[in-house]
């Protein structure tokens, strides 16, 4: 069977992230920003909060359902898009979101 072109980086996204030990995946999505892809992973914990992993990084906040995680990360992508505009990378992205989280 042959798989289309879709299909296959659907395949490979979802082994370059492994949802956490006891949690479970909801929902993928992929936004542009700066030429470049960028993977979200809505994944709900043991707690049964839901949690944001923006390529593989948790974005380290826990929302109550996941309607409220979408709009929270919709705030995000402006943000991204409005980053892409001003030349950034996604390491420097990172690092942004690793200091919030300290």
């Amino acid at each position: 069977m042959k798989k289309s072109f879709n299909q296959l980086i659907l395949e490979l996204n979802e082994v370059k992230f492994k949802v956490p030990s006891g949690s479970k995946e909801l929902k993928r999505d992929t936004i542009k920003a700066g030429g470049k892809s960028v993977e979200l992973v809505y994944v709900q914990n043991k707690k049964r909060k839901i949690e944001v992993y923006i390529d593989g990084t948790a974005f380290g906040q826990e929302f109550k359902d996941l309607k409220k995680a979408e709009k929270e990360m919709k705030d995000i992508r402006g943000v991204l898009m409005q980053m892409s505009e001003e030349e950034f990378s996604m390491e420097e992205f990172k690092e942004f979101m690793n200091e919030i989280n300290i």
